[in-house]
């Protein structure tokens, strides 16, 4: 009963937005809420932000992507490639602007259950 009350209350954000949890993380990317991007990853994830590189939890995931955001606060940030295709690999690909520096982002996901979640976030600068 627990684990169909789990299933039941991690599902509801899908059917009362009508998103997938692509589109929720690319969402939350735009508008550079790192907690709510990292809700649709799995438990663990590859974090690659310029030369740090490892794998973490949602909680630390999120430390190091908000620290990111801090320390190069985007001005501009799009989504220049989403692929979601039945049966592929789903990702999308965007641009991170701030006043000094170009990003590129790059999102991976992976099933888990079912649903595709957030597997790898990759940030690379852009010049």
């Amino acid at each position: 009963m627990r684990r169909f009350l789990f299933v039941f209350l991690c599902a509801i954000p899908l059917w009362i937005t009508g998103q997938s949890p692509v589109q929720l993380a690319r969402t939350a990317l735009l508008q550079k809420d790192a907690a709510a991007f990292v809700q649709q990853a799995h438990p663990t994830l590859n974090v690659r932000i310029l030369s740090n590189e490892g794998v973490y939890s949602q909680a630390q995931a999120a430390q190091l992507i908000r620290s990111f955001f801090k320390e190069y606060p985007g001005y501009s940030v799009a989504i220049d490639q989403v692929h979601e295709k039945k049966g592929q690999p789903h990702f999308f690909i965007g641009e991170w602007k701030t006043n000094r520096k170009k990003f590129r982002i790059y999102v991976l996901f992976k099933e888990l259950n079912g649903i595709e979640r957030v597997h790898s976030f990759e940030v690379q600068e852009n010049d």
